[in-house]
């Protein structure tokens, strides 16, 4: 197993303490709503989470179409098989 590269091991530790400092907004920053009260809060949290994924979903189906457009261009179904092939060859 490779280790994981310097970018994405502080990207992971930004990431952890960014959701830390939104949990801790969302709970104790945020004013209590008169109507619903701390489930409003919640809203905080959920909207944005939900926006993320999405977001997150449209890339990897963007990127999955282009890396499929991308080897079908080349003559065969994925670049991985096209790499398998040649090294197997007699």
């Amino acid at each position: 197993m490779e280790p994981m590269p310097r970018g994405l091991k502080a990207l992971s530790w930004i990431t952890g303490a960014l959701f830390g400092v939104a949990l801790y907004m969302v709970f104790f920053y945020a004013p209590r709503e008169a109507v619903m009260g701390d489930v409003q809060r919640v809203f905080y949290f959920h909207v944005a989470a939900g926006w993320v994924g999405a977001l997150a979903f449209l890339v990897t189906a963007v990127a999955g179409v282009l890396y499929l457009a991308r080897a079908t261009a080349a003559g065969t179904s994925s670049p991985r098989l096209r790499s398998r092939s040649a090294s197997s060859s007699p």
